[in-house]
């Protein structure tokens, strides 16, 4: 884990922690403010409890962001991608069904907003 303090608006300091861990390292008073949680290729069973632990590290008012890749549109292109993930032991995951798997962790009503984003090369 990396922790630094980082300059926020004018009156105080803010801490951001950077981690990189399994489910082992969510605790319930970790009081995280964000966290990302990509889902690429994880089984069912294993983002249930991710998005459980991640949801009791979270700070009241904290963000879960469940990156996403989007499939490739050709039938084909995503048949082959479906097919990889299935064999790897994962899913390719529908915003339904990412959506259901928070709502079982706890109800919200802003679950509906839809994150996109890029970055250019």
């Amino acid at each position: 884990m990396e922790s630094r303090r980082v300059p926020a608006a004018v009156t105080e300091d803010v801490d951001v922690q950077v981690r990189v861990t399994d489910l082992a390292g969510f605790e319930k008073g970790d009081q995280l403010g964000l966290v990302w949680l990509p889902v690429a290729g994880l089984p069912a069973d294993v983002l249930r409890r991710a998005v459980t632990a991640a949801e009791q590290a979270l700070t009241p008012g904290g963000w879960i962001v469940l990156p996403c890749p989007l499939l490739p549109k050709r039938p084909i292109g995503a048949a082959v991608a479906r097919l990889g993930l299935a064999l790897a032991g994962g899913a390719a995951w529908t915003a339904d069904e990412l959506e259901d798997i928070l709502r079982a962790a706890w109800e919200d009503a802003a679950l509906g907003i839809r994150l996109i984003a890029a970055r250019r090369p």
